[in-house]
């Protein structure tokens, strides 16, 4: 079976949701698939910028607040290069103005990426866990990528 979309998200990720849910925003036509069947309890991504609440803001500002919520704020950060401390970073130094969120959040990964996939199903989307990219072939008229479906079989997309 082929399907055709605008946009293949390959990686369900904090960035690859990102993406999915302004996508669905523009009423651009999509899928987001992602090789693991399940999400990793291990965090890659702890911290969240002032910004980035910003722009997720726009998503729904009672939804926003549940995000926050999950959160603590960074009271402090130390650099280190190679093993050794080079600077810490007092939350208080930042003096963030302007913005309805003035501090850096730590959020576990999870949380941030549960959030993520609470709003695009919101917007209709589901996240296709467990589903690979097996071959990626361009034209001059866009791209052919072959999936591996659930159940084993596969798909074809075709992204213009």
């Amino acid at each position: 079976m082929q399907s055709n979309v605008d946009v293949l998200i390959v990686g369900a990720g904090p960035t690859g949701m990102t993406l999915a849910l302004e996508l669905a925003t523009q009423g651009v036509s999509f899928r987001i698939i992602n090789k693991a069947a399940e999400r990793s309890p291990y965090s890659r991504a702890l911290v969240v910028q002032p910004r980035t609440f910003e722009l997720l803001n726009r998503h729904g500002a009672s939804n926003i607040e549940d995000f926050v919520a999950k959160g603590k704020v960074a009271g402090s950060a130390t650099i280190c290069v190679s093993g050794k401390k080079i600077a810490k970073i007092e939350g208080d130094d930042a003096k963030l103005s302007g913005t309805k969120f003035p501090y850096l959040m730590t959020i576990t990964q999870y949380e941030t990426e549960n959030w993520l996939e609470k709003t695009l199903a919101k917007h209709g989307v589901r996240v296709e866990m467990g589903v690979e990219a097996k071959s990626i072939i361009q034209d001059a008229d866009g791209v052919t990528v072959t999936i591996s479906t659930k159940d084993g079989g596969e798909d074809e997309i075709r992204v213009k």
